[in-house]
């Protein structure tokens, strides 16, 4: 680690951030815990503050954005970031990269009045330039450029322009008048050439839900490899045709949340007259919205995770942050468990923690030697080593007591407070009246299930090729070892009934006639053969 440094003093309602370089061990989840020393004014006492996260670390050249820098449209800087921790060596080169962006901005697009993003090399890097109304915004690259990146600096421009356009056309050089905006342009830092990551802030991202519901989903003037049509106009026409782009990626999005929407309605008005819930029509409205979030986050959830839609999960957990969205996943809590194909569905009320979570308690050493001068150090040895739940537990009760040499000693919630974290499997996504936690981890019941729905898939792919129509039956051969068959086998009848099989063998030989499709599942190598026949 590097970079921490001292802080002399924060004033009243003052906020004040700290930079600091960490180099993870390796790849994975990585924990991080940080330990704060502080005092206050008037007082000589030493106060502790600790916090513990666990981030995602990917390799490296995961992410492809070093550098972004947002200038005003008269060439003032108002925010630049790296991604790599760069001490006092690296004022220097920002100011080099900085020089060299205004020199070009100011001979592009003021003297020569150009438009479209464009690039410029600097050292061994590439900048990505362009212009909005009354910003400019560049991205800098050293290894590959990701092929969305230029659709999401649009995106990203596009939300300045809309949240902070009628500051920034008469911009006074004040940033604090721009809250906000640096995470915004800093989101870019989450843009990878792979899917299987995690998207950060751009998860929620129209262009992120467009290329990961598959090619055919989203057109733009008409194409269906919507990337490079998109490229196109931004690169060479203004910043409005720009913005049109992305609105035609938000339309073709939005299209499946209205399916959703409606999806949802019809479920809670059957739930409604099923089980004789009176409910005016305010209350359905507002009922639907919740649980559309919901499910939504649940989808986003999927993506992080690296599961698809129609796959299984073991668990999903939902927290509403109120009453009125507590009361909505409580009485329609199937209409999410069949939507999001949970196995299981816990539904945490506003002021509680998941039980799935983890949790470590961490002592006030202060205050146990207020209370307990010679007792503190054992008792803190001895709540560190008992159940954080149980002590939690004890607490939310309003009282948990623990013995000490034959005494009863009272714990009280001044003492102690409790570090939350996610376990490894679990993946956190916020909505708009809470978050969802979701299980990813795989058992061999989900892992079975999930493959037998690929392979559905395969087939009915296969059958659009072939130009079967619906009613007409297949005969499918599936080459699969022993292992994948021991999991398939169970799931034979469903496949036969959503491929209209008449005939399913399962086989420990490639076959040689039909059409023939090779896939590969998780570590598994199979082959399946699609001939059609008598339905």
């Amino acid at each position: 680690m590097s970079g921490p440094r001292r802080i002399p003093l924060i004033g009243p309602n003052e906020k004040k951030s700290l930079e600091i370089g960490v180099k993870p061990p390796g790849e994975g989840a990585v924990p991080i815990d940080l330990q704060l020393f502080y005092h206050r004014p008037l007082d000589e006492s030493r106060y502790e503050l600790t916090e513990s996260k666990e981030v995602r670390v990917e390799s490296r050249g995961t992410y492809a954005v070093e550098d972004v820098f947002l200038v005003h449209k008269d060439g003032r800087l108002i925010m630049s970031e790296s991604r790599t921790f760069r001490e006092a060596l690296s004022g220097e080169r920002s100011a080099r990269m900085l020089k060299s962006l205004q020199k070009f901005i100011g001979e592009t697009y003021v003297e020569k009045n150009e438009i479209g993003l464009k690039r410029i090399g600097f050292e061994t890097n590439t900048m990505l330039v362009e212009q909005g109304a009354n910003v400019r915004l560049a991205a800098s690259v050293s290894e590959g450029e990701p092929k969305l990146l230029p659709l999401y600096m649009t995106e990203v421009l596009k939300n300045v322009e809309d949240k902070y356009g009628s500051l920034l056309s008469s911009w006074n050089g004040d940033t604090a008048s721009l809250d906000g905006i640096q995470d915004m342009v800093r989101s870019l830092f989450f843009v990878s050439a792979r899917l299987d990551v995690d998207f950060g802030p751009l998860s929620a991202s129209p262009i992120t839900a467009a290329i990961k519901s598959g090619r055919g989903t989203v057109r733009v003037k008409g194409e269906a490899d919507f990337t490079d049509t998109a490229r196109s106009i931004i690169e060479t026409q203004d910043f409005s045709a720009a913005s049109e782009v992305l609105k035609q990626i938000q339309e073709a999005v939005a299209k499946p949340a209205e399916e959703l929407t409606a999806e949802v309605k019809a479920a809670v008005i059957a739930t409604k007259e099923t089980i004789g819930l009176e409910l005016t029509d305010e209350e359905i409205s507002a009922y639907v919205d919740v649980l559309r979030q919901v499910l939504q986050a649940v989808q986003r959830a999927k993506q992080k995770a690296g599961i698809e839609a129609y796959w299984p999960i073991k668990r999903v957990a939902v927290k509403p942050s109120s009453q009125l969205g507590l009361d909505a996943v409580t009485s329609f809590r199937k209409i999410i468990v069949n939507q999001s194909l949970a196995k299981e569905l816990d539904i945490v009320k506003p002021d509680e923690t998941w039980r799935g979570m983890r949790v470590r308690v961490q002592v006030d050493t202060d205050a146990l030697n207020r209370a307990y001068k010679l007792w503190a150090k054992k008792i803190e040895i001895l709540l560190k080593g008992q159940d954080a739940w149980k002590i939690k537990s004890g607490l939310d009760k309003g009282e948990y007591a623990v013995g000490i040499e034959g005494q009863r000693v009272k714990i009280d919630k001044e003492m102690v407070w409790f570090e939350e974290s996610l376990p490894e499997t679990v993946v956190e996504e916020p909505y708009e009246g809470g978050s969802v936690y979701l299980d990813s981890e795989m058992s061999e019941d989900i892992l079975s299930e999930g493959y037998a729905k690929e392979i559905v898939r395969i087939i009915k792919d296969a059958r659009k090729d072939m130009k079967l129509v619906e009613e007409q039956g297949v005969q499918l051969q599936i080459m699969a070892s022993k292992g994948l068959y021991k999991m398939l086998k169970n799931w034979r009848e469903y496949i036969s009934s959503q491929t209209n099989s008449t005939d399913l063998r399962f086989t420990d030989k490639a076959p040689t006639e039909g059409y023939i499709i090779e896939a590969t599942l998780g570590e598994e190598s199979l082959s399946v053969a699609v001939r059609s026949g008598e339905a």
